[in-house]
């Protein structure tokens, strides 16, 4: 869901302090893995899938 706001949404706010993020619901197709671990996370964070 959150591909579908672009680059623009993760970099209004700061988010520095995450340490890992979280996907919940469905698998995470590697697509979203690469926007979660660029833009979420700042290619630092883990992810970490529970599906």
């Amino acid at each position: 869901m959150l591909t579908q706001h672009g680059e623009q949404w993760p970099a209004r706010h700061d988010l520095t302090s995450p340490e890992s993020l979280g996907a919940v619901g469905e698998p995470t197709k590697p697509k979203a893995w690469l926007w979660y671990y660029r833009h979420g996370g700042s290619e630092r964070c883990f992810i970490v899938g529970t599906s």
